[in-house]
C-alpha cells in the first residue's frame, strides 16, 4: 500500500483536540487518500492544475469524489471512514466486520471490535491484534529513518490510534505500568506527539513515582505551553522541594497564568461534567476539567497538595498577588513584551489597531514556531485576565 502524506495545518490553532484516540480525524485521512489517489490517477497535467480543481471543490461545497481502492487494505480502510457517520452501534460493527473480511491487516476494524468485548482482557487481546496489525503495515513501510515525519504519513495511523486505545484502556484498568510502556512507545514511533498523550502519560509517571521518567519527558517537550504542564511541574516541585519554595511557587504562576479554572476544578468549587470533552480552548473550562479528569487524584494524593493550592490561588489571596507580582517567577521568554512582529492574531483579540509602523499583513503564515508560542502564552493570559485594570495596563504596553 503506498504512502501518503497528509497536509499540516497552517495557522496558529488555538483549539486542541483532547482525545488521543483520534478518531475525528478519520474524515480528514480520506480527503487526503482520495486527493492522493486523484494525483496519481494522472488525470491533471501538473500539481498546479490538481489544486487549483481541489480547491474549486473546496469552494463549491463539494468534497473530493471518492477513489477506487487498489489493494484489499485500502478497500477495508474506505469501510472505516464510514463509521464515524454512522448512528447505530449495530452498524459500527457490521462495518468493522467487513473490513476485517477483506483484510486481516486492517488496525481499525480490529480496535472498533474491542469496543464490544465485555471482557477487559479480550479487549486487550483485541487491541493488541489491532496494534500487531497496524506494526505489519509500519514495518514495511520504511518510515523508521525519519521519526519526525511519521505522523504525516496516515498508512501509520491505525496502529497509533489502536495503541492510544490500549494506553486508555490499561489506565482505567489501574495497570499504569502497562500504560506507561504503551504511551511511551507511541512516543518513540511518533516523536512529535501529535495525538497528545504525553497529557496522558505525564501525570502516570508522576503517580508511579517515575521523577526521571517526567524529567525525561519534560525535556523532551521542554517549550510545552500548556497549563497543564505548568500544573503537574508546579505539583512536583511541591513534592520534592515543598510548598514554599520558588521553583513550586514559579510554576503555580505560571499554570495560573494559562488557566486559573484548574484550581475550581480540582478544589472541588466547580464539578466535573458526566461527559468529557474531545477538545478544548486554552485557558477554558474544557482545559481544566481534561487536566482534573487526568491528574486529580495525584493532587489529592499528595498530602497538603490542595491545601497549598487553595491558599496560593484564591481569589483575594496574598500570596497569590505575591506571585502575580513576581517578576523574576517568569522565565524570560515568556515575559510580556511589545510585539516586535505585529502579532495579527493577538492584536484581533484585544480589538486593537496594529501599529501604524512596520507589516502586519500577512503576518499570521510567516511566524515562527518560537514567535507563535509567544503569542499563545499572551493570548492564555489575557483570557485569563480577571482586573480590567491589568488588562488595560496590558493593552498600554502592547500599544
Amino acid at each position: 500500500m503506498p504512502l501518503r502524506k497528509s497536509a499540516s495545518p497552517k495557522g496558529p490553532v488555538f483549539a486542541f483536540f483532547a482525545d488521543p484516540v483520534m478518531e475525528h480525524t478519520l474524515a480528514t485521512e480520506q480527503a487526503t487518500y482520495n486527493a492522493q489517489k486523484l494525483a496519481d490517477s494522472g488525470a491533471y497535467s501538473s500539481a498546479d492544475a490538481l489544486n487549483a480543481a481541489l480547491q474549486k471543490s473546496v469552494r463549491d461545497g463539494r468534497s473530493v469524489p471518492d477513489q477506487a481502492p487498489e489493494t484489499p487494505l485500502e478497500a477495508a480502510q474506505l469501510l472505516i471512514y464510514k463509521t464515524p457517520h454512522t448512528k447505530a452501534p449495530d452498524e459500527r460493527r457490521r462495518l468493522a466486520e467487513e473490513a476485517l473480511a477483506l483484510s486481516a491487516d486492517c488496525a481499525d476494524g480490529h480496535r472498533i471490535l474491542a469496543e464490544y468485548e465485555q471482557e477487559p482482557d479480550q479487549k486487550r487481546r483485541r487491541l493488541a491484534d489491532a496494534i500487531a496489525a497496524g506494526r505489519r503495515i509500519f514495518e514495511a513501510s520504511g518510515l523508521d529513518a525519519d521519526p519526525g515525519e511519521r505522523w504525516r504519513y496516515i498508512e501509520i495511523r491505525p496502529m497509533l490510534r489502536a495503541m492510544a486505545t490500549l494506553g486508555m484502556h490499561l489506565r482505567a484498568q489501574g495497570d499504569l505500568d502497562d500504560a506507561v510502556t504503551v504511551f511511551s512507545d507511541m512516543i518513540d514511533i511518533n516523536p512529535k506527539d501529535n495525538q497528545g498523550v504525553r497529557f496522558v502519560l505525564a501525570p502516570l509517571l508522576l503517580a508511579l513515582g517515575d521523577i526521571k521518567g517526567f524529567q525525561k519527558l519534560d525535556a523532551a517537550f521542554g517549550e510545552e505551553p500548556s497549563a497543564e504542564w505548568a500544573y503537574s511541574r508546579a505539583l512536583l516541585a511541591f513534592r520534592e522541594a515543598g510548598p514554599a519554595s520558588r521553583q513550586a511557587l514559579k510554576e503555580l504562576r505560571l499554570g495560573l497564568s494559562r488557566n486559573r479554572e484548574i484550581p475550581r476544578f480540582l478544589g472541588g468549587v466547580r464539578s466535573i461534567p458526566d461527559q468529557l470533552p474531545i477538545a478544548f480552548i486554552p485557558g477554558g473550562d474544557d482545559e481544566a476539567v481534561l487536566y482534573v479528569d487526568r491528574a486529580g487524584a495525584l493532587w489529592r494524593d499528595t498530602p497538603g497538595a490542595l491545601d497549598w493550592l487553595s491558599e496560593t490561588t484564591v481569589a483575594g489571596s496574598t500570596a497569590s498577588d505575591e506571585i502575580e507580582d513576581d517578576d523574576d517567577a517568569y522565565d524570560e521568554s515568556l515575559a510580556f513584551r511589545p510585539p516586535r512582529y505585529g502579532f495579527p492574531t493577538l492584536w484581533r483579540w484585544v480589538s486593537l489597531r496594529p501599529p501604524a509602523e512596520g507589516p502586519t499583513q500577512g503576518r499570521d503564515s510567516k511566524l515562527s514556531r518560537k514567535e507563535r508560542q509567544l503569542e499563545n502564552e499572551l493570548l492564555i493570559r489575557i483570557r485569563g485576565m480577571k482586573s480590567l485594570d491589568r488588562l488595560a495596563a496590558m493593552v498600554d504596553r502592547l500599544r
